[in-house]
């Protein structure tokens, strides 16, 4: 083999052999240190957290999260969490392409309903 090209494989092979032991020290350090440690590693806040804190006091986010614990909706409720118009909440109950329910003469709908019926339909 031409030794000008063995020395360069050399030096990749030495160059990534060190690279390596090193990534090996700082992990064993790294639990190291978390096995001594009483207290986690803080984390950052993640894009949730963030987002429940900006939503925290928004009356539109608090009226969602009221709606949700509720187990029968009515039509501006679903509209507001479909995010469409109450309009087309009636265009599709007579169109028969929502599940819903009549209580006298009010359309109400059932929450896990319409949970099942937002979730993806498998492909045939």
């Amino acid at each position: 083999m031409n030794p000008e090209l063995t020395d360069k494989i050399n030096a990749i092979l030495t160059g990534a052999a060190q690279a390596i032991v090193a990534l090996v020290q700082f992990e064993a350090e790294r639990t190291q240190q978390a096995q001594l440690s009483a207290q986690p590693t803080p984390q950052p806040p993640g894009l949730q957290v963030h987002l429940t804190q900006l939503l925290a006091d928004d009356p539109q986010a608090q009226e969602v999260r009221r709606i949700l614990g509720e187990k029968f909706w009515n039509v501006p409720e679903v509209a507001l969490l479909l995010r469409v118009s109450p309009r087309t909440i009636y265009d599709w109950v007579s169109k028969g392409k929502i599940p819903y329910r009549k209580a006298g003469s009010h359309t109400i709908f059932d929450r896990d309903e319409i949970f099942e019926w937002t979730k993806p339909k498998a492909s045939e």
